[in-house]
């Protein structure tokens, strides 16, 4: 391809497309000649000229194909599993029978009965799919943070609290 001829079609006000159907030839082949030869189509409605980068309505950051980055995008799906993973349970701590609003969804951890059939973490995987999570939720109770906290710290631990509680090494003034 000529450079002579593609700049009379493009002063003519052509688009690529429309140079490529008088020509006879591809698209892309157009686009390569004119890149080669460093000519640009005018703009037009097609071509508006350089993209305006989006920014991301929730934080801010820029973002090159969505109103939402990668990372909030993720977020917002773990948070929207957490969510049905809380109302799959019955919202309500199996312990102390609390039952925050939706928005308290954070304040829910998922206890495995049994730690030896637990296959993963519940809030780790909420990338999978809603059936393989429902099946781990099946071996979960549902509790609030402070009680899951008191779960964890007491299974195991009586012993080591009162040693030490006992025991005599260095001593923190006003502490024990």
């Amino acid at each position: 391809m000529k450079a002579k001829v593609l700049e009379e079609l493009i002063n003519s006000g052509l688009s690529t497309r429309e140079i490529a159907e008088k020509l006879d030839k591809s698209q892309t082949n157009v686009r390569y000649w004119l890149s080669k030869y460093g000519l640009k189509t005018q703009k037009n409605k097609y071509n508006k000229g350089e993209a305006k980068p989006k920014i991301c309505r929730i934080c801010g950051s820029e973002t090159k194909r969505r109103n939402v980055c990668n990372s909030c995008g993720v977020s917002i799906r773990r948070t929207r599993c957490k969510i049905a993973a809380v109302k799959y349970l019955s919202s309500e701590c199996k312990i102390c029978g609390w039952k925050g609003k939706v928005e308290e969804y954070s304040a829910y951890e998922f206890h495995h009965r049994d730690p030896n059939e637990k296959d993963f973490t519940v809030s780790g995987i909420m990338n999978k799919s809603w059936d393989v999570v429902k099946e781990e939720l099946n071996k979960c109770d549902l509790v609030c943070s402070r009680c899951h906290n008191i779960l964890h710290s007491s299974r195991f631990r009586d012993d080591f609290v009162k040693e030490a509680l006992n025991y005599k090494g260095h001593k923190m003034d006003g502490l024990v």
